[in-house]
Order: C-alpha cells, then structure tokens, then sequence
C-alpha cells in the first residue's frame, strides 16, 4: 500500500474511533439518565409510604386515650418548664374560647395560664378585643384579663419538638375535656405562669391605680 493509502485507512480508523466514542457516551448518558429517574422514582415512592404511614401511627395514636386529666396534663407540662417551684394540684379552670386559652389556680396561688400564644401576643390580643370600649363599658365590664402584662411571668413553649411527637394530639384531647376547642393546630401551647396576686396593668384609657 502506498503512503496515502496508509493514510486514508489511519484516518477512517480514527474516524470510526471517535464516532465508536460518540455513540458510548450517547449510551452512557441514557443509561445514566434512566437510573436518576428510576432512583428519583424510587426516593418518592419511599417518602410516600413513610407518610401514609406516619399517618396511619397517628390516627391510631388518636384514637388512643392520652389525657385523662386535663387538669394533671396541664400542671405536667407546665412543671416540665420550671427548673424550680414546681406547681401542684391546680383547679378552678376558666375557659376563654376567643382566646383559646384557659387559666388554672394552683394549690399556692400561682395562676397558670396555657395558651397557642406567647405572652406578648396574648396581652396584644386582650387589649384588643376590648379597645374600642369606653371607659365607662369598661369598669361595667365584667372582664378580668388573663395576662395584662408580661412583668413576673415565666413562659415556656411546648410542642412535638419538645414534648414528643404526639403532643398535639394530647393537647388537643385536653382541650376538648375542658370544652375548649382549637388546640392541637398549632401543634404546640405556652405555658405562663405568675404570681399570687393578680395586678392587673391599666388597659389603654384608663388611669393606673393610685
């Protein structure tokens, strides 16, 4: 063979190469391409029956008992926020449904009040319900606000994050036994506890007491 005949086959070779390289790599990538899919596939298919069921665990676990008493639970959870001073036995619950918030007396006078809301947000939302009240409607008004202030209050949060995975569903068992509907969704409640004695702060209007 002459030279160029060398030549025109080394260059059909080198052709066939590349083109042999191109078709691998076209190959490759739909390979590739397929199982990312089929992964992805599989990824969604897992997250999905990990949902139904979790699902599943909690309708099972809502059907389930978990407050007996509303009163105990409430104290409990309360306590599990105080590093001292722990409550004792607490009654005489007032039930605040606009609010959805409710406020117990413990054994030593302390007020416990259990809320969705932190304090700040709850005396926000006491002052406005009663805002466009005059003076006179007020001081007729037989109102005592649970939080008028958030001077010697201890607040903790309690929620699936802190208080396990099903605190919603107990917290909202609780509420329906103290005909208080609401709780659960938000799934977590602050727990505010203060004092003996109730000081009220004068709402906006009035005159702070002399």
């Amino acid at each position: 063979m002459t030279t160029d005949s060398w030549l025109s086959l080394l260059a059909c070779l080198l052709a066939l190469s590349v083109i042999l390289q191109t078709v691998h790599l076209l190959l490759s990538s739909a390979h590739h391409g397929r199982l990312v899919r089929e992964l992805r596939t599989m990824e969604r298919k897992q997250a999905e029956r990990h949902a139904w069921q979790v699902r599943l665990q909690r309708e099972a676990k809502a059907s389930e008992r978990l407050v007996t008493d509303p009163l105990a639970w409430l104290a409990a959870q309360a306590n599990a926020g105080l590093p001292d001073g722990k409550l004792g036995k607490v009654d005489s619950p007032r039930v605040d449904q606009q609010l959805r918030a409710v406020e117990v007396i413990a054994e030593d006078g302390r007020r416990l009040v259990v809320a969705p809301c932190d304090a700040q947000a709850l005396c926000a939302l006491e002052r406005r319900r009663i805002a466009g009240l005059s003076v006179l409607q007020r001081a007729s008004l037989d109102y005592e606000p649970m939080l008028s202030g958030v001077n010697h209050v201890r607040s903790h949060r309690r929620g699936p994050d802190n208080a396990g995975e099903y605190f919603d569903l107990a917290a909202a068992q609780a509420g329906r036994l103290l005909e208080l509907e609401g709780w659960g969704d938000p799934p977590e409640l602050w727990f505010h506890v203060h004092g003996n004695e109730r000081v009220r702060e004068p709402l906006d209007g009035e005159l702070a007491p002399v």
